[in-house]
């Protein structure tokens, strides 16, 4: 309920006694008079209620915070390769613009998503923006795909968008991978294949080493379909080594047999190899007291193998992860 001086509103932030501001003034249970000020956004996009209010007390932080939002898509097979702009956003309101994807400029940019907010605190007195006051300008540009297909086993054909007239398209080798099951000293493989030749069809190609992967650059749009020839594995190969060692350390017999083990690997292709226990699969626990690397298993208490699982993986060469079941 307003309060009038005369004909004229009381508005928030302006009744006092004497130099004291009033925030709240009450006729027995019932308010006549609260200090407070409303921010209003009218007719922007989407808003429920419309228009959209956010009331408090003068200077007291706005919380939750008074803003209104909207999205704009771009048409299918285009993105924002510019920056949409927002204008006519009158002080103490501002405005700002944001995209979906990698940002705007990039081919996955299809969303532009428009704020408007009033930071800091509540005014003195009431303010507003207005939709009608705003103009928006949303520039998408059409982006071109090229796709590569690759008829053949464990080779990849990749491809990409652009804003241009052409593209890039990629072929690679996909993940090699041997698993092994057997005694101490069994081993796994992993890695990549590889190719020497590769063509692809109304583009380019080339040779004789070309590797675990190429890229070139194709007309846009388009699909292509590529083939390699002299496919091979890049692998490395790794295993473990184990000594029983019952009677060392704090192994106990009774709960099982002990062992130490220790990693080999044949190093191709570089890199870093590491090597993990891996409890699922196994009926031992890694890591005995005053044994370093250990385990002690328990199916002699079962009357089944000692059964050991480990995982190998290399990083910075070529690649992979395998593993090996032991029996011991």
């Amino acid at each position: 309920m307003p309060i009038y001086k005369g004909a004229v509103e009381v508005t928030s932030g302006n009744l006092h006694k004497g130099s004291t501001e009033i925030q709240e003034g009450y006729k027995a249970s019932d308010a006549f008079y609260v200090n407070s000020t409303v921010i209003s956004f009218i007719d922007y996009p989407g808003i429920t209620p419309n228009p959209k209010t956010f009331s408090g007390s003068p200077g007291d932080t706005i919380s939750p915070a008074a803003t209104v939002s909207w999205s704009v898509s771009a048409p299918s097979g285009q993105a924002y390769q510019s920056t949409p702009t927002i204008s006519g956003v009158s002080s103490p309101f501002v405005s700002s613009v944001s995209s979906n994807g990698s940002g705007f400029g990039s081919t996955n940019s299809t969303v532009a998503t428009f704020s408007v907010n009033k930071p800091g605190t509540y005014p003195s007195s009431a303010i507003s923006s207005d939709y009608g006051n705003v103009t928006t300008s949303t520039p998408t540009s059409t982006v071109n795909s090229v796709s590569v297909s690759v008829a053949q086993a464990n080779i990849n054909g990749g491809g990409s968008s652009s804003f241009g007239s052409t593209a890039t398209g990629s072929i690679s080798g996909g993940a090699y991978t041997a698993n092994g099951a057997g005694g101490s000293g069994m081993s796994c493989a992993a890695g990549r294949y590889a190719f020497n030749y590769w063509s692809v069809s109304g583009g380019p190609s080339g040779g004789p080493s070309a590797g675990n992967s190429v890229s070139f650059t194709l007309n846009a749009p388009g699909n292509y379909s590529a083939s390699v020839t002299g496919v091979s594995q890049q692998a490395w190969a790794a295993w473990m080594t184990f000594t029983n060692a019952n009677g060392q350390g704090q192994c106990n017999a009774n709960f099982g047999n002990c062992y130490t083990y220790s990693a080999t690997w044949t190093g191709s292709g570089g890199g870093t190899l590491s090597a993990q226990y891996y409890a699922p699969g196994s009926n031992c626990s890694n890591g005995v007291v005053g044994l370093g690397a250990s385990i002690q298993c328990y199916g002699t208490l079962y009357g089944t193998a000692d059964t050991a699982n480990f995982r190998f993986s290399n990083s910075g060469g070529y690649g992979g992860t395998c593993f090996v079941d032991y029996t011991l």
